[in-house]
């Protein structure tokens, strides 16, 4: 090896010690310092859903002509209901499927398998 190499092996290797040896500062903090504040979030407790909630498009709309099991009839469409179907008020809030009828207006959510997911009474 010539004489230039071999210098620059120990510069490299004179670097690398060096900064190994280096201590790493992390930025201290004073007490002085104003806080940040951290955003204030208050979770949305079940069945207190608000009307932003409420989807204004839906895969569908219609009057219930039946509803028989995990099918119903909305707006002479026959379609089954996936077995994690949500029931909605018009506001939201969740119900049960007893508080839906034949006559009743509602929109729907499908799922990617064509099922409806979820149901809100819009009338």
């Amino acid at each position: 090896m010539g004489s230039k190499t071999i210098w620059a092996i120990t510069g490299s290797l004179f670097m690398m010690v060096a900064l190994i040896g280096i201590p790493v500062m992390a930025p201290a903090v004073s007490a002085d310092e104003e806080l940040i504040k951290i955003l204030d979030i208050t979770p949305v407790i079940s069945g207190e859903l608000t009307a932003e909630m409420v989807p204004s498009v839906f895969h569908g709309k219609g009057c219930i002509d039946r509803m028989e099991g995990m099918e119903i009839v909305v707006g002479d469409r026959l379609m089954k209901l996936s077995n994690e179907v949500v029931f909605h008020t018009k506001k939201g809030k969740v119900v049960t499927r007893n508080q839906f009828h034949v006559g009743d207006f509602a929109g729907y959510l499908k799922n990617k398998k064509g099922d409806i997911l979820e149901i809100y009474k819009l009338e």
